[in-house]
């Protein structure tokens, strides 16, 4: 009818409409790229932190050794800054200083088998780093403008091990493990209080002036409490009186705020 061709036409609202939605092409990816973030794989090359430990060994039997170690990562890693790629993660601890204390008891009850504990607490100490900005009430995190925050954290690690042997030689042998991981949540605190979102100033009385935010270090520590459980194996063979060849893996098959990893190595030691 006559109404709706005032409405679908050329110059009807419907028309209109459709008209300025042809003339826009960003998407969200474009518009998340213009303010200065990307979705995408990413690689990581670099120094990594400097891990100095002090230990004391005793034997309490024969066939079972303690050990005690206290160490401290040295942070000549990159310190961690802000960047456009939410998946990416610093090499080491972004920064941080670190201390760490644990100990270790191993026993073999049989010349094929030897079973190992260790276990260690480490505390992460405050620094300062770069991240996105969580604004209160927000219904994303991760995302968002660079933001100065003070960060801290502490984990727990515990490890118990087999190492078997072969029983006709010992230049084959093997491990298997279980890993327990657990992280508590960050003490987090924003440098600011408030800052400019992305939506950037606002009108008021005909001139743009700052339109802030409030942050909120609460939402930004949401889920930042992290439990792993992983699986470990190696297996290991002296070819020679100065060659063994050794290959393994780990893999994260259960946790809470943490990915889901798989890791394999390959090595080898040279005696000289």
């Amino acid at each position: 009818d006559d109404n709706e061709m005032l409405a679908t036409g050329p110059k009807g609202s419907l028309g209109i409409l459709k008209a300025l939605s042809e003339q826009v092409t960003e998407n969200a990816y474009e518009w998340m790229h213009d303010r200065g973030i990307d979705f995408e794989p990413y690689q990581k090359e670099g120094v990594g932190d400097l891990d100095v430990d002090l230990f004391y060994e005793y034997q309490f039997q024969e066939n079972m050794v303690g050990e005690f170690s206290i160490g401290v990562r040295v942070p000549t890693a990159k310190k961690r800054e802000y960047s456009s790629n939410p998946y990416y993660t610093p090499l080491g601890n972004g920064g941080h200083w670190e201390l760490k204390a644990g100990g270790m008891v191993a026993w073999q009850p049989a010349k094929t088998i030897g079973l190992k504990g260790e276990a260690f607490y480490s505390v992460v100490l405050e620094a300062t780093e770069e991240r996105a900005a969580s604004f209160k009430n927000a219904l994303v995190k991760n995302i968002g403008p660079k933001a100065d925050v003070d960060v801290d954290w502490n984990y727990f690690v515990a490890r118990v091990d087999a190492n078997l042997q072969h029983p006709s030689t010992s230049d084959i042998t093997g491990t298997v493990g279980y890993e327990f991981f657990y992280k508590k949540a960050e003490n987090l605190k924003f440098t600011k209080t408030k800052m400019q979102s992305w939506l950037g100033k606002k009108l008021t009385a005909g001139s743009f002036v700052d339109d802030t935010y409030e942050l909120s270090s609460a939402l930004a520590t949401e889920d930042t409490q992290a439990i792993g459980h992983r699986v470990r194996w190696e297996a290991s063979y002296i070819m020679s009186d100065w060659f063994e060849l050794l290959w393994g893996g780990c893999w994260t098959f259960a946790g809470k705020n943490i990915p889901r990893e798989f890791d394999g190595h390959l090595g080898f030691n040279i005696a000289f």
